[in-house]
């Protein structure tokens, strides 16, 4: 079988390298694997008149090219495909460098909505919840306390976060973007039952 895994990059991150694992994995038993990664990360949840952003996106791309496209932190058995941006509205430059396969797999929130846009040829369009990325709304404190009124026991928490109203206009621009890819044509798939629950019982899907 040929399997695409989009990363919204190939940085340090847990999710990251679950996803390296996967592909690996996979490879062995005899599929063929490719990675598939931007060469220039869009920031969507941001405008492009956040200079600081853009400063940064450039400062990667400088990096990633230097890098030659190689992962050095992690042995990555499979083969790493590089491509443009994973922006969706570029969709008619970046499908050309994705190769066709039989299931092509987001990893992240960014990812979903490139792999929502790409044609019949790139296979079944899965989706992979690793988490609820609102990372944003989890790094504020006032948020913890408002869903610690919601919820009687800490381990509904991370679902409850869900009902929270994030604390500026960057988090809930975020959030927006986060629950609406939910909604996307993609199959989903999660190995966390809350994760499982944060997705049937409050963005039923």
């Amino acid at each position: 079988m040929k399997i695409n895994f989009v990363l919204p990059g190939t940085g340090i991150a847990g999710g990251i390298r679950v996803v390296f694992k996967y592909a690996n994995r996979l490879s062995q038993r005899g599929h063929d694997v490719k990675i598939i990664y931007p060469v220039v990360p869009p920031r969507m949840d941001r405008e492009w008149t956040d200079y600081r952003s853009r400063i940064t996106q450039f400062l990667g791309t400088i990096k990633r090219v230097v890098r030659s496209n190689s992962v050095d932190w992690f042995d990555v058995e499979v083969e790493l495909v590089p491509i443009p941006t994973i922006a969706p509205n570029a969709i008619s430059l970046v499908e050309f460098f994705i190769p066709d396969a039989d299931i092509t797999i987001a990893t992240s929130w960014e990812t979903s909505y490139l792999v929502a846009s790409l044609g019949e040829s790139k296979g079944k369009k899965v989706y992979f919840v690793q988490h609820y990325e609102i990372w944003k709304t989890w790094n504020d404190e006032r948020s913890w306390e408002r869903v610690g009124r919601l919820a009687s026991e800490p381990d509904q928490y991370p679902i409850e976060m869900k009902e929270i109203t994030p604390p500026n206009k960057e988090a809930r621009r975020e959030k927006e973007l986060v629950d609406q890819s939910y909604s996307l044509p993609l199959s989903k798939i999660t190995i966390s039952k809350w994760l499982e629950e944060l997705l049937k019982n409050k963005v039923r899907v």
